[in-house]
């Protein structure tokens, strides 16, 4: 304050100071003091006049209201949900965004700020009409549901809520409104609806696998039957053709009776360290010289109750489906460890192929579903349906430009020392 008034001295000028006095109760008081220096006709000071005003009810109510605005905002930013602030009079122009969105998207603040379009950037292309035609419905409030691409191209889903808050006089002001992930649930209620279907087509598969199986039967043995009985060799080799059909027929329907959880299995507990190992030598040239083949196992005891020939058949897809990924040659790793809670096996077989695009991996354990021009597309589905009945699961545990890595996980069979 001396210092104001010092200059005010020397400047010829005002003052306007705030500061605190103590009262006669040694309660603090806010004080605005409001001076201006008077001279006489020489210019020189002669005295100061000025008000002192009592601001402490304001200055207290402003600190009131700052300190809720800071418990406001930090419970806000501490919500598993983003909240914004738009202006009503420039559509899509963002206001305010909470801190969320970067731990949400991966963007950083400022881009949703610097740039009025930024959030059709993000949106799916899918839902763009959708958001043009809810803000221009003229509604209050409206409620959506839509899917958003993140910084690392991965979808999220959004329950978008928003209100469009009026001026007294009833123009619009602003729009505020939040977005809550509904990822996992969504993802959830898609798996619901996927495993449903599954179940459908698999009492469908599981049916007909039957009873084609049952024909296949019997073409086979009257085929060998009639090879058996004729000495012409055009009418052998016709029959060969047809044995090898029933064959390959016949796997198809094992595939689909795995596919559907009804195949016949003979689990019995097996170290999984020896189906891997063992596979090695068949995998070698199943997948070519441009392939490496890299082998880790625990040295422990990895037992678990399953039918051995069916594993190595999951085992066998999953591998010519990583060498169709990386037609250039690559690396194939087989991972073959303890799960961290103990009770289960984890196989992880990767691979350095060019990935499985976002937008079909939720579809690939799905019958019938190939990008394989020749394809059958029970793959993948057989093998899900394998490991399942099992007791165990099978994901895509990741998958991007740098490769693929599909785990499967096992119970861990109890062995007993007789059993050892």
């Amino acid at each position: 304050m001396l210092e104001d008034l010092g200059r005010a001295i020397t400047d010829g000028g005002r003052f306007d100071e705030l500061y605190r006095l103590r009262d006669l109760a040694g309660r603090y008081r806010w004080i605005v003091d409001r001076g201006t220096l008077i001279n006489d006709e020489r210019g020189r000071p002669l005295y100061v006049q000025g008000v002192l005003l009592d601001v402490t009810a304001e200055r207290e109510a402003e600190e009131r209201a700052a300190s809720a605005q800071r418990r406001y905002q930090s419970l806000i930013n501490e919500l598993p949900l983003v909240t914004y602030i738009e202006d009503a009079r420039d559509l899509g122009q963002t206001l305010y965004i909470s801190p969320q969105v970067v731990e949400f998207l991966g963007y950083p603040v400022e881009r949703w700020l610097d740039d009025k379009d930024f959030f059709f950037t993000v949106l799916d292309p899918l839902f763009h009409d959708d958001v043009h035609a809810a803000r221009f419905s003229g509604q209050t409030d409206t409620a959506r549901e839509y899917r958003l691409i993140a910084a690392d191209g991965s979808h999220r889903w959004i329950d978008s809520r928003r209100t469009l808050v009026h001026d007294p006089e009833g123009q619009p002001l602003y729009v505020q409104g939040f977005w809550v992930d509904i990822t996992e649930r969504h993802e959830l209620e898609q798996q619901l609806r996927r495993q449903e279907r599954l179940d459908a087509i698999g009492e469908l598969a599981a049916g007909l696998a039957h009873n084609f199986n049952n024909m296949l039967l019997a073409i086979r043995g009257y085929a060998e039957l009639a090879a058996a009985r004729t000495t012409i060799a055009a009418a052998r080799g016709d029959l060969a053709v047809i044995v090898d059909s029933a064959d390959r027929s016949s796997k198809l329907v094992h595939q689909l009776l795995a596919f559907s959880r009804r195949q016949q299995m003979q689990p019995r507990p097996t170290d999984l360290r020896l189906i891997t190992s063992e596979l090695l030598d068949l995998l070698r040239p199943l997948l070519g010289a441009q392939i490496e083949i890299r082998y880790r196992a625990s040295p422990q005891l990895l037992t678990a109750c399953v039918d051995r020939s069916q594993v190595e058949q999951v085992i066998i897809n999953l591998a010519v489906n990583a060498k169709d990924a990386m037609p250039d040659g690559g690396t194939l790793t087989l991972d073959l460890q303890p799960a961290d809670d103990g009770d289960s096996i984890v196989l992880t077989v990767s691979d350095t192929g060019s990935g499985i695009p976002p937008t079909i991996a939720g579809q690939i354990f799905e019958p019938f579903f190939t990008t394989k021009p020749t394809g059958t597309g029970l793959g993948l589905a057989s093998a899900h349906g394998t490991i399942e009945q099992s007791g165990g699961t099978i994901r895509i545990r990741e998958t991007g430009a740098h490769g693929t890595t599909f785990e499967i996980k096992l119970p861990a069979a109890v062995v007993t020392a007789a059993a050892a």
